[in-house]
């Protein structure tokens, strides 16, 4: 996360970001003071008449000396500038998963396409306070969230938004538990082809690790191909076939569970994550089928079945805002029996991409801020395993723009 505006900031600037400059201010101090202490010194006294010689005194030094001062000066530089050396160096930015949404494209709908396992981002964490300033810590918040995406190959587009309550778990001096948290949030999901409401618990202990959970309920719109249902996962099911039979598409009523699991951290200029998820599913379907198209994971979904995901993720981040990704992506349904019929083996997953991605944040104002980190997100991948994205047209790439927001409705005073 970056600095508060104010002085803060200019702190940052000028001396934390810029060690030259800080030494040189710390200087310019000591030399400030050694001044001041010169002016402050009263006029020396007129020379002493020679002593008695039974009574020997020490010789008083001459007026127009400076000596000591100087040397006050000298010692006081040179302590400012032990000091400053002495300063612990700043970590490297670890990811921060505030949450682990900050970027998660997870939730497209489809015009005649699946939606796309998202792509999530974090957030970054200021340098290590230094005994200058400490950790600004926020027991309550009540924050927002807010994700608009389109993407191609499949095509799709969605609007997630979540709010909820988080409390602050630790208020140690230190970076990694600047955000450790624990939050209660209502988590919602508007596209064309369906809807979704439902309540996500979500725990960071640390900035290292990141788990939540989220409940609900979904319906589709009997649109856009979504939740079609067949009686195999083995049937036949490409793009060009859900969207020349969209009049057997029906409206359905289900449940979704999302488990998630993430690990992340910063080296240097680089961080890295990773984040494993499992979605389990149960839909209303027509009688006989078994298994129906999800048009959030791009997959024949087991009805009452559970298909995993995987985001691996590198990031460099550089000194002017702009952040540039790796991410891998593997996803696979996992089938039973019901689903395949006797014998058979899983021919739809598992599901592989690869590709950059941009990221682009305009401000971070921190914590406390209504409107906060308008962020772009662009996430290109090539299929690199897919029953149907692989074959006549390998070289068309997964395509995702998005455009992230949040805020905090209400925060507590800092400590």
């Amino acid at each position: 996360m970056k600095p508060h505006p104010g002085p803060r900031r200019v702190y940052d600037v000028l001396v934390r970001r810029s060690p030259i400059v800080g030494l040189s201010l710390a200087t310019a101090l000591s030399l400030l003071i050694g001044s001041i202490s010169v002016a402050a010194q009263p006029p020396p006294p007129p020379e002493a008449p020679p002593p008695a010689a039974e009574e020997p005194k020490p010789a008083t030094p001459a007026p127009e000396t400076a000596e000591p001062p100087v040397a006050a000066e000298s010692s006081e530089a040179a302590a400012a500038d032990a000091a400053a050396e002495a300063q612990p160096p700043a970590p490297a930015a670890t990811p921060a998963a505030e949450s682990d949404d900050d970027f998660d494209l997870e939730g497209f709908a489809t015009d005649d396409g699946p939606k796309a396992a998202g792509f999530v981002m974090p957030d970054f964490d200021r340098p290590q306070p230094t005994g200058i300033e400490r950790l600004e810590h926020h027991d309550h918040r009540w924050m927002w969230h807010n994700l608009t995406a389109i993407r191609v190959n499949p095509l799709g587009v969605t609007n997630r938004f979540r709010t909820g309550y988080q409390m602050q778990l630790s208020h140690r001096n230190e970076a990694i538990f600047e955000e450790s948290y624990a939050s209660a949030q209502l988590d919602t999901e508007i596209t064309p082809a369906f809807g979704y409401v439902g309540g996500r618990l979500e725990v960071q202990p640390v900035k290292l690790f990141n788990f939540w959970g989220s409940y609900g309920v979904v319906g589709s719109f009997g649109s856009f191909s979504h939740t079609r249902s067949f009686a195999s996962a083995l049937d036949h099911h490409p793009d060009d076939l859900l969207s020349d039979t969209r009049d057997q598409d029906y409206s359905s009523v289900g449940h979704k569970a999302v488990l998630s699991g993430m690990f992340q951290i910063g080296i240097g200029g680089l961080a890295m994550r990773d984040n494993f998820k499992g979605h389990w599913r149960k839909q209303d379907l027509a009688e006989g089928d078994n298994v129906f198209w999800d048009a959030s994971l791009d997959v024949l979904y087991p009805n009452d079945g559970w298909v995993i995901t995987n985001d691996a993720d590198l990031l460099a981040i550089t000194d002017w805002d702009l952040i540039i990704g790796l991410r891998y992506t593997f996803t696979h349904a996992i089938y039973r029996h019901s689903h395949l019929g006797p014998g058979a083996r899983n021919i739809n997953t598992p599901h592989h991409r690869v590709g950059p991605a941009l990221i682009y944040t305009f401000f971070d104002d921190g914590p406390g801020t209504m409107w906060n980190k308008p962020t772009l997100v662009l996430l290109t991948q090539w299929w690199a395993g897919h029953r149907y994205r692989t074959g006549d047209k390998p070289m068309l790439p997964y395509i995702v723009l998005a455009f992230v927001q949040q805020g905090d409705f209400m925060i507590s005073e800092l400590e």
